[in-house]
């Protein structure tokens, strides 16, 4: 038997994959954010401009200060104040799969109790009777699509057998919080003014426990969201 004593561990050694390391001020390597500042309600959205127009409803938490603006040398920009007296975060975090994955994993180990994540963004329309402005919600859950690349390589090589994309199963969202969300569209809204999606979206969530999240196509990127424990 091996009787060496283990090996001790850096504080930046992963324990496993859903270990997110900190800065030597305390600080998310990505979001650049630390606890206390992103709210246990977030909206997320891929452009700094929608960032903005939502940031600018929220309320400073502190009267006669300021709302809370981060922007990481990563490419995310927060934004964390009051709307109707409850804390909630605005976060811009751009496009793509890795955006979204390293946004779920560093905010889960800075928010304690239940993370209710909202994709707020836009998508092109494939069916006529969907107009230009309609609101699109994943009630029915979301897939995730992908291109096989092995299928495209030359022309002539179409009829190989390959598939040329992947389609995975349906992922649903957060039950309550999509309920929530469809409720108070109908009272600000109308009915009419917002369609339900049904499995056509190329967004996919697996979040974990105490994680609830609902999301929405952005253009042809997919993107699979980890199981956080």
């Amino acid at each position: 038997n091996d009787q060496r004593p283990p090996l001790k561990r850096s504080a930046s050694v992963y324990s496993n994959i859903n270990g997110v390391p900190r800065t030597t001020t305390g600080r998310l390597p990505h979001l650049g954010l630390t606890d206390g500042e992103l709210a246990n309600r977030v909206v997320i959205v891929g452009h700094i401009a929608r960032a903005e127009l939502l940031a600018s409803f929220l309320q400073p938490e502190e009267v006669g200060g300021k709302i809370f603006y981060l922007s990481s040398d990563r490419g995310y920009t927060t934004y964390t104040g009051l709307f109707n007296g409850v804390k909630m975060s605005v976060v811009a975090i751009g496009m793509g799969c890795v955006m979204v994955d390293f946004f779920i994993r560093e905010a889960r180990q800075i928010v304690q109790g239940p993370l209710l994540v909202v994709r707020f963004g836009t998508c092109g329309v494939l069916q006529e009777q969907v107009q230009v402005g309609t609101v699109n919600v994943a009630s029915e859950g979301a897939v995730m699509v992908q291109r096989n690349y092995d299928a495209f390589p030359l022309a002539e090589q179409h009829k190989t057998g390959f598939d040329g994309y992947t389609i995975s199963r349906a992922v649903l969202p957060d039950s309550n919080l999509t309920q929530n969300i469809v409720a108070q569209m109908r009272e600000d809204l109308g009915e009419g003014s917002y369609v339900y999606a049904s499995s056509s979206t190329t967004s996919t969530s697996e979040l974990g426990k105490a994680t609830s999240y609902v999301g929405e196509m952005q253009q042809q990127t997919p993107f699979t969201v980890p199981r956080v424990e």
